[in-house]
């Protein structure tokens, strides 16, 4: 999938401290930001709906371009646990040890690749939206057996 396929809002021309200026870093979870991540083509369609959910503006979304190609959505800090996720969703809010590669905005690793990009109206991805994004699944990227929205944790 190119990057077409994903509308790109203006970045924070002041860019959170946790976004290297070139190449990407790790940057542990729980401080600056929860992680919600999907694996493959059912993390990238869901983005693909929560960036047509949020007109465009949808806040950090990173797509790993190795290995299982996880999507990791960046929400705001202590968030992911007032929601029951789907089976399959891996949530991270800091309770554990977890870090995720972050890259530049202007991108500076070939691993790695925005679908979406902070902005001053979204700086973080919304947690609620993202699930309710994920719950009503209108494009049948879930299995129907997924819909319980039983909670799961990262593991």
């Amino acid at each position: 999938m190119t990057a077409d396929h994903h509308p790109i809002a203006t970045p924070t021309p002041d860019s959170h401290e946790w976004i290297p200026h070139a190449y990407s870093q790790l940057v542990s979870v729980g401080e600056h930001f929860d992680l919600v991540r999907i694996a493959g083509f059912r993390g990238d369609g869901i983005a693909r709906l929560l960036v047509k959910a949020a007109a465009g503006a949808a806040g950090p979304i990173v797509q790993e371009l190795y290995g299982r190609e996880w999507v990791h959505f960046l929400t705001r800090p202590r968030t992911v646990r007032e929601f029951h996720w789907p089976p399959g969703i891996q949530v991270w809010d800091g309770r554990r040890d977890f870090s995720v590669e972050i890259p530049a905005l202007s991108g500076g690793s070939c691993l790695l690749r925005w679908l979406s990009k902070p902005t001053p109206d979204a700086p973080l991805v919304g947690t609620e939206l993202l699930h309710t994004v994920l719950i009503r699944d209108p494009a049948g990227i879930l299995d129907p057996v997924d819909r319980t929205g039983r909670a799961t944790s990262g593991t």
